[in-house]
């Protein structure tokens, strides 16, 4: 079982099993928004694919923890994060999710609730471009940059709210919310990094369990660019995925420096 476990659930196999498992999840989840509504608009309750989708969700969590345990801690930023153009260009499609959703929010509700939406969607976009430059060029950022982003997408969150208070079926916006709580773990670990302070594991299971749900939740979702966006940075932006040896080095970090992951070596 051991032997299993090392093979197909090892680290640096994660982003493709992950990968799969949205493109399956999103197809449950497409097969339900156009073969389970009823007369009313409602889902139906109860229906295969939404089983199906929950129970690929509990598989996908369960395969992530322990598909992570063997990363150990290795939280220097320029050790995580090299030169990479992938892990840019991702950066700058989750700024250009940002500003499409703010723009649209911004002629669709009242000036009063929306201004403050587009502004802090426009500095977020600033600094997601600014965050993909830094990446593009191995230029260590600061932490208040993602610290940023974390507290927009909290406050993305309740402005969600309002408009998920007036749905009657929890299960039209289930995989949002679940979305967007993961991007804000996601995005609070990478602010770690940039303080040097990151954790590979949790990091890594977040920003993979992030880039799952938002697969999963573009069918039926009302912003499809932000999703689609965040979706496309976290998964460009994993961290060295090799685990280490035990052996402790002279700064009592573990082992010696870990192999870039797949998405890194693509780009070499």
């Amino acid at each position: 079982m051991k032997q299993f476990f090392d093979r197909f659930l090892s680290p640096a196999r994660l982003p493709f099993l992950i990968l799969c498992s949205s493109i399956l999840g999103f197809i449950l989840r497409f097969w339900l928004f156009s073969a389970a509504v009823d007369y009313k608009g409602l889902l139906v309750s109860g229906h295969i694919a939404d089983i199906l989708s929950w129970i690929l969700t509990a598989i996908v969590l369960v395969a992530l923890l322990i598909g992570t345990a063997p990363l150990k801690q290795a939280n220097k930023y320029r050790f995580n994060f090299p030169p990479f153009l992938q892990g840019g260009l991702g950066s700058c499609l989750a700024a250009f999710g940002i500003l499409i959703t703010s723009l649209v929010e911004f002629m669709q509700q009242p000036p009063s609730t929306s201004l403050l939406t587009l502004l802090l969607g426009l500095l977020c976009a600033a600094i997601m471009i600014f965050t993909g430059f830094c990446r593009l060029k191995g230029i260590h950022p600061s932490p208040l940059f993602h610290s940023i982003v974390c507290i927009y997408l909290t406050l993305f969150l309740f402005g969600r709210y309002r408009m998920w208070s007036s749905d009657p079926q929890l299960q039209d916006y289930i995989f949002e919310l679940l979305a967007i709580i993961f991007l804000m773990l996601a995005t609070y670990h990478r602010a770690a990094f940039d303080a040097n302070f990151g954790n590979r594991r949790w990091y890594s299971f977040f920003a993979l369990a992030a880039f799952y749900f938002c697969m999963v939740c573009l069918p039926g979702c009302s912003t499809p660019p932000f999703f689609g966006g965040f979706a496309i940075w976290m998964i460009t932006n994993l961290p060295s995925l090799r685990p280490m040896s035990r052996t402790n080095g002279k700064d009592g970090s573990y082992g010696t420096a870990p192999l870039r992951s797949k998405l890194h070596r693509s780009a070499e």
